[in-house]
């Protein structure tokens, strides 16, 4: 995984798997597709949003065949005399991916870090400031049923601060759903947000910088099946209650 801790924000999905695993873990997609990428900016204020380890600028697009996605969001605003300060960033993205037997099901683990910091400050208690963070991945299987995610709502990955405040987040994250072979699909979403009330010209200020690192990945391993011997001691048990009833 050092690989995918190279960039700034890493929103990615990796089949860490060995020996049968591997050969039942495919994608069925040949890359990555971008279902969003926004970046709205205050008159004061910046946005930014990018896909791909390798992107640099606002609205770049890269690397959507490597098996690592990457999000990177940013913004930022500014008091300003005229309107309110509102700026907004977010990347959504998707992929499909199937599972393959034998064996026939699967323990996947869709597992993750979110690191980042929000803060808001303001010299008037009368000039609000807010920033917002919201990161999530899920899984969903062939009828868009949603099985299982990561982030979201109460979590640390689902965050607001206030004026004066400072939240520093680095969060790990992860959750196990046992799967039977089948095609399913991963969905990712970062979106930042930042407000500041109308006010003197940077009286206050929001930032959440989430150019920081993000990363999923998927852990797929065969689940273990009933062993002979549990089998044949089960069979043992039944066949004496069977002969003590007869009795």
């Amino acid at each position: 995984m050092s690989h995918s801790l190279r960039v700034a924000l890493t929103v990615g999905l990796l089949s860490l798997v060995s020996g049968p695993a591997q050969a039942g873990f495919m994608w069925v997609d040949n890359q990555w597709g971008v279902t969003k990428l926004a970046a709205n900016a205050a008159d004061i204020g910046t946005a930014a949003s990018a896909f791909g380890a390798d992107s640099t600028m606002n609205g770049q697009i890269k690397n959507e065949k490597a098996d690592v996605a990457t999000a990177k969001t940013s913004a930022s605003s500014i008091a300003d005399p005229n309107a309110a300060s509102d700026s907004d960033a977010a990347v959504e993205f998707e992929r499909k991916f199937q599972l393959a037997g034998p064996p026939a099901n699967w323990i996947v683990t869709l597992f993750g870090n979110l690191s980042g910091n929000l803060n808001a400050n303001s010299a008037d208690k009368n000039i609000g400031a807010s920033a917002h963070v919201l990161g999530t991945a899920f899984i969903e299987d062939n009828q868009g049923n949603i099985l299982f995610r990561i982030g979201g709502g109460a979590t640390n990955w689902d965050k607001t601060v206030n004026a004066n405040g400072t939240l520093p987040i680095l969060s790990l994250m992860s959750n196990t759903m046992k799967l039977p072979n089948g095609q399913y699909k991963v969905f990712g979403l970062l979106e930042v947000s930042t407000h500041v009330d109308q006010g003197p010209l940077a009286i206050a200020s929001a930032n959440a910088n989430f150019f920081n690192t993000m990363f999923i990945g998927l852990n797929a391993q065969p689940a273990p099946e009933p062993s002979t011997l549990v089998i044949s001691s089960t069979a043992i048990v039944l066949l004496g209650l069977a002969r003590w009833k007869r009795a």
